[in-house]
């Protein structure tokens, strides 16, 4: 089913509105699903549907919006939810239920914008009775939470960028933390804003490791340690992923195939009896948390570990590549072309966050603080290759390979 029409431009990757994801991508559409809907007049200079930053004019029009639908006025978009879906029927004049499914199951559609590029915090943005909310987010004016204390990094995006600061004051400096360190004419207390913080994310590992999301919490407590030690996993380790299992066989079959592609094969056609000549081939898969409009045009669910609902995956690891590079010697001995080599296949991943995101910019404070430190995710492994390729009037026939396991790599 078609998403689009010349109208409507969604669908949301995460939520857009205060204190929500508001990805650049996400806060756009939105400006422009409002604008063809009546409620932005940009011929006034309201603002700019380009603009990726959430103003108050987005946020003023999506309640406005709300209110005449009778929704839930609270100036936020959820994926599937009840606003966006208003939006969709609005612009296209087509039921909601066709695209996004039944109203019921649009709080599974919510989880999915925490996934993307930032990790345990921002999954699990939402407060629960057990769930202290992040005090990292930019809000505009909340009289419940007066206390909460607001990113110094996110506020100067916001000053600077759409030049409106939120109407109540803020506790937090508007000095990065290291030259307020002592400072006792702020009234702002360093080692305990920062304490705060790491507290706040140890409970998001506590509370992973309570929803079985064992890999993400631990992932996360490895950066609060602060060391910055690459995890070495085995192939066995690595393979326990099935997203590395695929990236593995894909990158296999695509090995083989490319023994008989045009270029490939005329050179082994060329070989005289004995003759021998070596050859190099790459191929990477790539896997993680995509962009909605790239998990739509791919057919491969396997790829995206939110599509495969493995929320663990989406929030220990982000977007990378099983990469496998191959070096083969193929011998010609009458009409049978031998095939031996070895591939090494690697993947890594970076597990760090974006200040930009939810809950990204308390990460990145304990990590300038030297309280954390990103790290890398490393596996390397090797495969031996052997088999043979025949000729048979004048073109190779399908390669019937044997791949052999070899002990990981050690690496530093």
């Amino acid at each position: 089913m078609n998403f689009y029409n010349k109208l409507f431009n969604g669908p949301l990757a995460g939520s857009v509105g205060n204190s929500m994801d508001n990805h650049p991508d996400d806060v756009r559409t939105t400006k422009r699903n409002l604008k063809y809907a009546g409620y932005f007049d940009t011929d006034n200079g309201e603002d700019d549907p380009e603009n990726p930053i959430l103003t108050r004019a987005l946020d003023t029009r999506i309640k406005r919006f709300q209110a005449d639908r009778g929704l839930k006025v609270d100036g936020i978009l959820k994926p599937g939810g009840e606003t966006e879906r208003s939006l969709f029927e609005t612009l296209t004049r087509r039921k909601a239920d066709d695209v996004f499914g039944p109203p019921e199951r649009s709080d599974e559609r919510i989880g999915f914008g925490g996934g993307f590029g930032s990790r345990m915090a921002s999954a699990m943005m939402q407060p629960t009775d057990d769930q202290p909310r992040s005090p990292f987010v930019l809000h505009f004016k909340n009289p419940e939470r007066e206390n909460e204390r607001t990113s110094p990094h996110l506020r100067r995006v916001n000053e600077e960028q759409t030049g409106w600061t939120p109407s109540r004051p803020l506790t937090t400096p508007t000095q990065e933390p290291e030259s307020s360190l002592g400072n006792k004419k702020s009234g702002y207390n360093e080692k305990e804003f920062l304490d705060k913080v790491e507290k706040t994310y140890r409970e998001y590992a506590n509370i992973g490791r309570r929803n079985e999301l064992t890999n993400a919490a631990e992932n996360l407590e490895h950066f609060l340690e602060g060391s910055g030690t690459n995890k070495i996993l085995s192939r066995e380790e690595a393979r326990d992923k099935l997203f590395i299992r695929n990236g593995e066989e894909t990158n296999k079959k695509r090995f083989k195939q490319s023994f008989t592609n045009k270029k490939t094969s005329s050179e082994l056609l060329k070989l005289k009896q004995g003759q021998a000549i070596e050859i190099r081939d790459k191929w990477d898969y790539k896997v993680g948390n995509f962009p909605i409009k790239t998990i739509i045009k791919n057919t491969d669910l396997s790829r995206s570990h939110l599509l495969r609902g493995d929320l663990n995956e989406a929030v220990a690891t982000g977007s990378s590549f099983v990469k496998s590079n191959g070096d083969f010697k193929a011998t010609r001995q009458g009409n049978t072309i031998h095939i031996d080599g070895f591939v090494t296949h690697r993947w890594e991943d970076t597990y760090d966050f974006d200040p930009n995101q939810s809950g990204g910019a308390g990460a990145v404070t304990l990590e300038k603080a030297g309280r954390a430190k990103s790290f890398d995710i490393k596996s390397n492994w090797q495969q031996r290759v052997s088999g043979t390729i025949q000729i048979k009037d004048g073109k190779l026939i399908k390669p019937n390979l044997k791949w052999e396991d070899i002990n990981s790599k050690k690496e530093k």
